[in-house]
């Protein structure tokens, strides 16, 4: 347990009555923004929920956390290969 000592978790419960935790290193910052969703014509990336556009003027993408567990974790019945997660082989 010392090598998560100082870590940050993030429980996760889904709709599907799954539960998951990730485990992050730190919080860099916080902040209050205004999230965008990103529409139909922009690529569909796994993890990634929406967009917001920081005081200067950079772009921060917003995590979705089921998703990123949905993504790791195979599916009973599916071989799936980091491709097919959307993780870069």
């Amino acid at each position: 347990m010392d090598d998560f000592e100082g870590s940050v978790v993030l429980l996760i419960a889904n709709e599907d009555e799954t539960n998951a935790a990730l485990l992050i290193d730190n919080i860099l910052d916080q902040r209050q923004v205004v999230i965008k969703g990103l529409d139909e014509s922009f690529y569909r990336a796994p993890g990634i929920a929406a967009a917001t556009i920081l005081g200067d003027g950079q772009i921060a993408l917003i995590l979705d956390p089921s998703d990123i567990i949905s993504t790791a974790i195979p599916k009973p019945g599916l071989s799936q290969t980091s491709s097919d997660a959307g993780v870069p082989a």
